[in-house]
């Protein structure tokens, strides 16, 4: 990279990223909002809702954690990226573009993290010497 900075971005773009996912996810688990998610999977017809939901909040969760400590190389990026192109595009297919913003930006910022990897700091590069 270009300047000398930009370990640093990759950084704070991880941590600020994957806390936040982490939190949503830990709320979805830990916090009575699962079973109201599955119920509204249900309601679009989608098979499984209740496995689509536990899938949906662990990867929120784990890959949220995961990513912010940079863990797993491409793999938290990808499955968030995945869990997020879903809710963009199928669960809130029928909402505005305002109330799909926020699942679009995580796409993003997923999609961008699965292209630069996880920077100089990060686990992986700690104890296995890769990105």
């Amino acid at each position: 990279m270009n300047s000398r900075y930009a370990q640093y971005g990759i950084l704070l773009l991880r941590l600020g990223f994957g806390i936040g996912l982490a939190t949503y996810g830990y709320s979805q688990l830990f916090e009575g909002r699962l079973e109201g998610f599955a119920g509204h999977l249900a309601g679009m017809g989608l098979p499984l809702p209740h496995l689509l939901a536990w899938t949906a909040a662990l990867v929120e969760f784990i890959g949220g954690i995961a990513l912010a400590l940079g863990i797993g190389g491409p793999l938290p990026a990808a499955l968030i990226a995945t869990n997020m192109a879903m809710a963009t595009f199928v669960a809130y297919a029928h909402q505005t573009f305002q109330q799909r913003n926020l699942p679009a930006a995580y796409l993003f910022v997923a999609l961008a993290l699965l292209l630069t990897g996880n920077g100089r700091f990060s686990v992986d590069r700690i104890f296995r010497g890769r990105d």
